[in-house]
């Protein structure tokens, strides 16, 4: 129990958001990775109307219409699922490279990306969402504030020496804008990948998740994000989070501070290291770190 003097922390909570990463082009041309997509969203829709959790379709609005270039007719069903919040994309038009193109393409694509949604008659999740780009301008606080967004979430060009070992900061630009700034763990957006069914693979993979996300964490605010690259959404994957939650209880039953696992949307997530960073859940007492200007080092955290 915390002394006195001492201010008391907040549960821990690692917030759980399942999700693809998908390249339209890489090791398999365009129309390829197209036919993988429609597998992918074809049996993600005939799931969600019995288990209507949030997927996270990696933060671009083009894979949507990839998917109706083969799928018109499923046009109601997208629009409903986009609608309710079961699933998620945007707000880029595309995750493109955020240093080598111009200022006004970066805004330019978030605007493609919400004319996308709004086809839909739905809306982009309110994240600078930011999983795989090899750096980050400086303005990128700037344009974020400028669409209403009050997170970014990054993984490379942020974490070299010059910066705070933490996973929550505060980023600015240099005309004074201000966003928070949730930095993924060395593994990035795979960290939750191919999460365990058994008692025993499972309390060793989750101690080490939740030792990971802890050893920077600021806020009790942990992100687990959960899929791979072309991944389809894990089988039984609230099973899959009960049984580590039954593990994490067996492991941290004695501390005095519990650690909690939460199915969230990306906006839900947001929402809550929001305010986390902004002291209604701050395990000290103020979030003093942050960060300005261009983030292109992580040298010693991972591959840039």
């Amino acid at each position: 129990m915390p002394g006195e003097n001492e201010p008391e922390r907040s549960k821990q909570v690692v917030l759980v958001v399942a999700h693809t990463h998908w390249d339209r082009e890489w090791y398999h041309v365009a129309a390829r990775f197209r036919q993988r997509l429609v597998a992918l969203l074809d049996g993600l829709l005939a799931a969600l109307p019995d288990a209507p959790e949030p997927f996270l379709l990696d933060g671009q609005a083009v894979t949507l219409l990839d998917y109706l270039a083969v799928r018109p007719d499923q046009l109601g069903l997208l629009s409903r699922q986009l609608v309710t919040g079961s699933l998620e994309a945007g707000p880029w038009y595309v995750l493109a490279d955020n240093l080598v193109p111009s200022g006004e393409a970066i805004v330019r694509n978030l605007q493609a990306g919400a004319r996308t949604l709004r086809l839909f008659g739905a809306s982009a999740p309110s994240v600078a969402y930011c999983p795989d780009s090899f750096g980050h301008p400086a303005a990128m606080p700037m344009i974020a504030a400028g669409f209403g967004m009050g997170l970014a979430i990054v993984w490379r060009g942020l974490g070299g020496s010059s910066h705070p070992v933490a996973d929550t900061m505060f980023w600015c630009s240099n005309d004074g804008s201000t966003v928070v700034l949730y930095h993924l763990p060395q593994d990035g957006y795979e960290f939750g990948s191919s999460l365990p069914t058994g008692q025993a693979e499972a309390r060793s993979r989750w101690g080490h998740i939740v030792e990971t996300l802890s050893s920077r964490n600021r806020t009790g605010r942990m992100l687990l994000l959960a899929g791979a690259d072309h991944h389809a959404l894990q089988p039984g994957l609230e099973g899959r989070l009960d049984t580590g939650r039954a593990a994490l209880t067996a492991t941290y039953a004695t501390r005095a501070d519990t650690v909690t696992v939460k199915r969230v949307s990306l906006d839900e997530a947001a929402l809550s290291i929001i305010a986390a960073a902004h002291g209604e859940h701050l395990l000290d007492l103020k979030l003093s770190t942050n960060v300005r200007g261009e983030l292109r080092d992580s040298y010693g955290y991972t591959w840039t």
